[in-house]
């Protein structure tokens, strides 16, 4: 028969021996004079907070990630138009910027609006009217949240909204824009504009 070389614990010796373990740490606890205790303290509230600051720099990251995303998305909106300059692309970006702030960051963000600009642009809008169609999407966004109506996303607004530009009114009407057919056929999307300014 062969040696054993770890024979098993006398029954309850693991227990005892974790029990002399807690002892142990309590008796060193509780040794610890007021600064050591205020040392634990402080480590304790320093860890919690570079938790809180790891957090809030990943936030900031995915917020600069997101930012530069949609850039690209509105770059390359504005570039395949074909009816947008470069000049007018930085134009409309800086538009889009000033727009974010009059409304507030707790409105509507750059990149919301950023996306609705692009959206707009890609119904093969040019420079004057997507700065045209992009308040009255934001007004149209409004204007629904007041009323209690279902609301939408800029970037559905847009769409909607670029529709209508291309002749298509059903959407508009479904949400209370009475636009014309034979307006939009006459008067192009100056009819679709002055229909949302009276709603």
């Amino acid at each position: 028969v062969g040696a054993v070389d770890d024979p098993a614990p006398a029954d309850g010796a693991g227990w005892r021996g974790l029990s002399g373990d807690v002892a142990a740490y309590d008796k060193n606890l509780k040794g610890l004079n007021a600064s050591g205790m205020h040392y634990v303290a402080v480590g304790g509230m320093m860890a919690a907070a570079g938790a809180v600051g790891l957090a809030a720099v990943r936030g900031m990251a995915m917020e600069a990630v997101e930012a530069e995303r949609v850039q690209v998305q509105f770059n390359t909106a504005m570039a395949a138009s074909g009816r947008i300059s470069l000049g007018a692309a930085e134009g409309l970006n800086r538009y889009a910027e000033s727009l974010s702030a009059a409304q507030g960051k707790s409105v509507f963000s750059d990149e919301e609006i950023k996306n609705a600009a692009a959206m707009l642009a890609s119904f093969k809008m040019n420079a004057e009217q997507v700065r045209e169609y992009l308040p009255r999407v934001l007004d149209i966004a409004a204007g629904l949240k007041k009323a209690g109506k279902e609301e939408m996303s800029l970037k559905d607004i847009s769409i909607m909204l670029g529709k209508g530009h291309a002749g298509m009114i059903t959407s508009l009407r479904r949400v209370g824009i009475m636009v014309d057919q034979n307006a939009v056929k006459t008067r192009g999307y100056k009819a679709i504009l002055e229909e949302v300014d009276n709603e």
